[in-house]
């Protein structure tokens, strides 16, 4: 009897050695995979701080003060940022949450290029989602964060959408620029250029929301004048009066957003 108990408990010994054994050795055997999870996920944590600190707006001086210009051409402005747009020989200004999102996607896939002789496929597509995971993080949090400033004419508008012009042509040239460096078992699955067109299209419908709410705007100011008839009583000239002010303002306004979509965006061009 004593020597069945010995038996079996030497038994579950070696399979506990033997269970124990395992989990190292595929642990150790997927050491790299575990290093780049945890890698994607510390950019992950950088970059949504990023997106959800930033204060979305253009300083009042800008388009006319002498801003200083840093290195790289970037202006010296708390919120934003100029910027060289890849695919056009103009500049943009930008939010600061979309270049150093974008200075982090970099920073990342550069990572990856320094250690790719050390690197397995395996590592190479993780080290690819994180990119295009923190390039997304801007759709999933700055619309909702922003929901309440796109539902005015603001300049909020106006940054967002150069943000999505810009962030559509970084995302283009990320392949031209990282893809020669994945194994070559895997440059098929390395794609950026899928997100592009949701971000220039993202950049089209903040564009026509503005304009939809400044034809709104005015329909409803005109009307509010009612053919400006019997201004002579008190009522109706407060009314047509109210209505004439609304209609200066939303004038003003869209003469604002125009002259800073030139400034902001630089241009229109249809990439697709």
């Amino acid at each position: 009897m004593a020597k069945d108990i010995g038996t079996d408990y030497f038994s579950l010994s070696v399979q506990a050695y033997d269970c124990e054994e395992k989990r190292l050795t595929n642990f150790a055997e997927n050491v790299d995979v575990h290093f780049a999870s945890r890698k994607k996920t510390e950019i992950l944590a950088k970059a949504r701080p990023l997106l959800l600190q930033c204060d979305f707006s253009i300083p009042q001086d800008y388009y006319t003060s002498k801003v200083p210009v840093l290195k790289n051409g970037r202006k010296a402005a708390n919120s934003t940022e100029l910027v060289d747009l890849d695919f056009l020989s103009e500049r943009g200004v930008v939010s600061k949450a979309a270049s150093q999102l974008m200075q982090l996607v970099h920073q990342t896939l550069k990572e990856f290029v320094r250690d790719v002789f050390l690197s397995s496929p395996r590592v190479a597509l993780e080290f690819h989602r994180a990119a295009r995971d923190a390039i997304l993080l801007y759709k999933a949090v700055i619309p909702a964060k922003l929901e309440r400033q796109l539902d005015d004419i603001n300049q909020v508008a106006v940054l967002m959408h150069s943000d999505c012009l810009y962030l559509s042509q970084e995302i283009l040239g990320l392949a031209f620029e990282y893809r020669p460096d994945f194994p070559s078992s895997i440059k098929e699955h390395v794609v950026f250029v899928d997100m592009a067109p949701s971000f220039h299209l993202m950049a089209e419908e903040i564009l026509q929301r503005q304009i939809q709410r400044v034809i709104f705007n005015l329909n409803e100011a005109i009307d509010g004048a009612d053919g400006f008839q019997n201004t002579h009583r008190t009522k109706q000239f407060e009314g047509c009066f109210y209505s004439r002010e609304s209609t200066h303002y939303l004038g003003a306004a869209l003469a604002t957003f125009n002259l800073q979509v030139q400034h902001v965006c630089c241009s229109r061009s249809s990439l697709f």
